[in-house]
């Protein structure tokens, strides 16, 4: 007589669908990492045209290559809001994947949690029938003698 779980099939589906939310968030971390990532590249960037745009005011130079470059400036901090605004969007995504993951989390613990509970009945009440089973071994070998 094997251990029975009824509720085996259940129990595997919400560990399929935790482990799903949980790569879910995980992409959505690394997306917001990205997100920082390229934030530090466009700043990394324009601090380079403030850099040349300051070399170029240094020396004599034409006006379209400043004009040049405070466009450049321009085009990065528009970049910076809209990746910004991407990083806010993915920062709310994940609060929000957290609420679902530790929903699912809890679903399959509680579901976990009873299977442990039950295999632990199952465990004793076996221990219990090999106990009895020995006691009449024994119990059958003394009286024989």
């Amino acid at each position: 007589m094997s251990f029975q779980f009824s509720l085996a099939a259940v129990l595997r589906i919400r560990l399929s669908l935790e482990e799903q939310e949980e790569r879910k968030l995980i992409r959505i971390v690394q997306e917001i990492a990205l997100s920082r990532q390229h934030l530090d590249a466009v700043d990394a960037q324009e601090e380079e045209v403030v850099r040349r745009r300051h070399e170029k005011l240094a020396i004599a130079t034409r006006a379209t290559g400043l004009h040049e470059s405070y466009g450049q400036i321009e085009e990065l901090k528009q970049t910076r809001g809209e990746l910004e605004e991407l990083r806010r969007g993915l920062v709310q995504l994940r609060a929000e994947q957290m609420k679902v993951y530790a929903t699912a989390h809890r679903n399959r613990r509680m579901l976990t949690d009873l299977y442990d509970e039950r295999r632990a009945i199952y465990d004793a009440n076996l221990a219990r029938l090999e106990q009895l089973a020995i006691d009449d071994t024994f119990g059958a070998r003394h009286n024989r003698r």
